[in-house]
């Protein structure tokens, strides 16, 4: 695999399972309504739905963070990296919630997880900077920006 292919396999896969066209449950839409900007979640596809459970940002299967909420029918910020959505009566603008020092595998269900960083195909997070997506922030690791609030995501691969 090509250098950094599976770091963008990785943010492909967490798109792709968070974004919500079917139908979500009732408890998940009466989750995402108590919503707030900053709060983390467990999002994931199960039976067919996609569940959203709000949990403390420092659970290992929290999954996502809220980066802004939208109205209905609204689009995420652009200019950066894309944002994953969950939507119900508001569209949720959700980043990956990476916790700097940790490292990240794909998940058929959850589409990111937390693993070992023994774990072969996992990416690290070398840094997370808030605020700053200048140049030269991640050195040779591969830099994902987020405009709103402006977040910068340092990867870099492990094993293969």
């Amino acid at each position: 695999m090509k250098k950094f292919g599976l770091i963008a396999a990785v943010l492909v896969a967490l798109v792709a399972v968070l974004y919500v066209i079917g139908s979500v449950s009732k408890n998940a839409e009466e989750e995402a309504a108590r919503a707030r900007v900053g709060d983390c979640a467990s999002v994931s596809e199960a039976d067919g739905k996609r569940p959203y459970e709000r949990i403390d940002c420092s659970a290992d299967h929290a999954n996502v963070k809220i980066a802004t909420i939208e109205p209905q029918g609204a689009r995420c910020p652009s200019g950066g990296a894309p944002y994953s959505t969950f939507t119900t009566d508001v569209v949720l603008c959700l980043i990956p919630n990476f916790v700097e020092g940790s490292c990240y595998g794909q998940d058929e269900r959850a589409g990111i997880v937390k693993v070992s960083c023994d774990a072969p195909r996992s990416v690290r997070i070398t840094r997370a900077v808030t605020g700053t997506a200048e140049d030269g922030v991640c050195g040779k690791d591969r830099k994902v920006v987020f405009p709103k609030p402006v977040l910068t995501f340092c990867l870099a691969e492990n094993g293969g």
